[in-house]
């Protein structure tokens, strides 16, 4: 095993010990006893459904990404998209602030694969997360607008919850579209940030070779950029894409509740499904096994749900969204290739970048 998988290794497994030890508190706090006489009386027609939902929304996304890659220009058949989508489930699950975990792990599987440039493939992926963000912050947004007219009061400190994470999406997305439509800026961003790492070493670290690598990449993803918005036409089906994909998501937590026998209004169910896909969207978030368990058990009790149902309902989801997409990811590892992937997350998407690129910019 190298330094490098052992390094990852370690700082994996302290983020999933300390959250399952958080869960596990509250699942004792509530009662196991509760809990498993609640499951024990679950429809299994209706979760087998969410299975089979949550199949159906990995090609539905799928479709929306490789929709991105046409327009873009990269040839790839769709059942490797398809096959990078399950390999990015599986990163997502085993390595903590899963939103950057998958983009990483896709561009390096599709650059590997297609020898496109590196820039491009990240143009489709930013785009690809806009896209899903802003339809699961307009879902929300909505949905809370309707539960706010309600007649029945609504506890403040899920509406505190809604605004912080509304806030927190609607600001990832702004930062996101802003500098993707402004290249200056970016490259001004970039140069500070080269500045900083050399004031911070003092000299001591050679970034001239990585510069030049990424500068060449910030130029390959703001033509890719460009190249999508010649395609105004098409965003109408990617967003319509989008929307699908988000429903069977959505499909997933309505079959859950229909499972246990537990009737939810709509919109309470949107703001809580909503909540619980925003928060791993946003980069660096706390959202991992154990801690996203408990906050979306919490965030159930808060709009009534008797605890031995939240927890319920939130193992039962977690099987499905986390469970399921382990097992069918790392079958869709070791078809990719245990070895190349774990090269890869190694290794990250730079190394090859700045060798191709900077082994140009010498030659020039």
């Amino acid at each position: 095993m190298t330094s490098e998988k052992r390094a990852l290794i370690k700082k994996t497994i302290p983020f999933l010990i300390i959250g399952l030890l958080i869960f596990i508190v509250y699942l004792h706090s509530v009662g196991i006893d509760k809990i498993v006489e609640t499951l024990q009386g679950i429809d299994l027609f209706y979760y087998s459904l969410a299975f089979i939902i949550a199949f159906l929304g990995v090609i539905v996304y799928s479709l929306t990404w490789q929709t991105l890659l046409k327009f873009l220009s990269i040839k790839i058949a769709f059942r490797k998209t398809f096959l990078f989508m399950w390999v990015g489930a599986f990163v997502d699950i085993i390595i903590p602030f899963e939103s950057v975990s998958s983009e990483i792990t896709r561009t390096y599987l599709i650059c590997k694969t297609t020898n496109e440039n590196t820039g491009k493939v990240v143009a489709s992926l930013v785009s690809h997360r806009i896209l899903n963000m802003g339809v699961t912050v307009a879902g929300l947004i909505i949905s809370s607008i309707f539960l706010i007219l309600q007649p029945e009061p609504i506890d403040p400190i899920v509406l505190a919850f809604v605004a912080i994470v509304v806030a927190c999406a609607i600001l990832v997305i702004s930062l996101l579209t802003y500098l993707s439509s402004r290249e200056k800026t970016t490259r001004k961003l970039l140069d500070w940030i080269f500045r900083l790492l050399e004031s911070i070493s003092r000299g001591h670290w050679k970034l001239t070779h990585w510069k030049l690598a990424v500068q060449e990449m910030l130029r390959e993803y703001h033509e890719g950029i460009n190249t999508l918005k010649e395609h105004p036409n098409g965003i109408i089906l990617l967003v319509i894409l989008s929307v699908a994909a988000w429903f069977f998501d959505l499909l997933i937590s309505l079959f859950v509740f229909s499972a246990l026998h537990f009737p939810i209004p709509i919109a309470s169910l949107i703001v809580l499904y909503s909540i619980n896909v925003a928060i791993p969207m946003v980069p660096f978030s706390i959202a991992g096994i154990g801690i996203t368990d408990t906050i979306m058990a919490l965030l159930y009790t808060f709009f009534g749900i008797p605890p031995d149902i939240s927890l319920s309902a939130t193992l039962l989801t977690r099987i499905v969204t986390v469970g399921f997409k382990l097992i069918l990811g790392y079958f869709a590892v070791h078809l990719v290739g245990m070895d190349i992937l774990s090269r890869g997350l190694a290794k990250g998407i730079m190394p090859k970048v700045s060798e191709e690129k900077g082994n140009s910019a010498s030659v020039g």
